[in-house]
């Protein structure tokens, strides 16, 4: 991975010449946000969380109960919007597991498919918009 570090002059520069695909997030706990803070820079917190998450890849212990709990806590922190969660390296003997999760995520609000690869199993989640979630 490369990264290049930047001047908070730098990175206001950037966000004014790029304001549809840059932008500045605060992660400071509120006190420090309060006291200064770059003009255009978001306060990110627990509560506007999702607004930022598209994507949440688990890539961890690559066992059922630890991805459910990662699925658990990942899922309300999703965009609204189409945010995705996936799990990868999904061993055949836990597909059974997946099933069933799939078949109690309300699919009024999420898309789910199981997708065979070269190396196992990958379980991918959409989080769908409000106007996209099909009748109940």
């Amino acid at each position: 991975m490369n990264f290049t570090r930047i001047s908070v002059e730098e990175a206001v520069e950037l966000v004014r010449d790029n304001p549809k695909t840059a932008q500045i997030v605060d992660i400071r706990d509120d006190q420090s946000f309060e006291t200064k803070h770059i003009d255009s820079a978001v306060h990110l917190h627990n509560s506007n969380l999702p607004e930022f998450l598209d994507l949440i890849i688990d890539d961890g212990l690559h066992a059922p109960n630890a991805n459910i709990a990662t699925l658990i806590f990942a899922l309300p922190k999703l965009k609204s919007d189409g945010g995705w969660f996936i799990v990868e390296d999904i061993q055949s003997a836990a597909i059974p597991i997946w099933e069933v999760v799939i078949s109690i995520l309300p699919s009024n609000r999420y898309t789910s498919y199981l997708i065979e690869t070269k190396q196992g199993w990958m379980f991918a989640c959409q989080k769908m918009q409000e106007d996209e979630a099909p009748e109940t």
